[in-house]
């Protein structure tokens, strides 16, 4: 399981070499087989389990991405929210706006959020308090060890060689164009932040 990982975390943490870790960190992502057309697809069921997860960004902008899980456990990050220069409330009216658009009626079960939002910032408010009170958006308390999210990223994206796309999916029933196996998550095409970012997340360089 650990030789299946991206190399350069092989390099780290199987091997403990920093020569040349600084590389990609999903070195496996590949947008042919990771992200799917949104228009072909259209809209997923409404009876698919619905999550959220966000970054609140203060310098940075804030992120939110809107999964879905499908009926064979897909992973399924179907929209993405991604702005800057606003206060928290003004990001949670629009979050909750956006719901509506990705999965109109759909009562949104969870969105996890980094620790640092529970926290009190030096003006005396706490971001998650202030998502509730503006939009009645309840954050629910993600964990923050950063090796173990990259880890378990690593994971959904690794492709399974004998696993076939989702019935929903373009490449549905068969191993991709290339037989490569589907990965365990997937992206829409609507997610031109994310699918950006991923390929552009690098070690920090330790070589000495």
């Amino acid at each position: 399981m650990l030789l299946r990982m991206p190399k350069e975390w092989q390099k780290r943490f199987v091997f403990c070499s920093f020569e040349t870790a600084a590389g990609m960190i999903w070195d496996m992502w590949d947008s042919a087989a990771h992200v799917y057309d949104h228009e072909l697809v259209g809209r997923l069921p409404a009876n698919w389990r619905r999550f959220e997860s966000m970054d609140h960004g203060r310098r940075n902008p804030t992120a939110w991405l809107y999964w879905t899980v499908d009926n064979d456990g897909f992973l399924i990050v179907e929209d993405e929210y991604y702005v800057e220069g606003l206060i928290p409330s003004q990001h949670a009216v629009s979050i909750k706006a956006q719901r509506e658009m990705v999965a109109p009626g759909i009562r949104w079960q969870t969105a996890i959020a980094p620790p640092d939002v529970f926290r009190q910032g030096f003006d005396g408010r706490i971001v998650a308090q202030e998502y509730a009170e503006a939009a009645g958006i309840n954050l629910t308390m993600g964990n923050d060890n950063v090796d173990a999210g990259l880890l378990r990223v690593s994971e959904w994206l690794q492709r399974v060689p004998d696993l076939e796309y989702p019935e929903w999916h373009p490449y549905a029933g068969t191993l991709g164009p290339d037989l490569g196996g589907a990965p365990r998550v997937l992206v829409s095409s609507r997610c031109a932040n994310l699918r950006g970012e991923i390929p552009d997340y690098r070690w920090k360089d330790l070589s000495p």
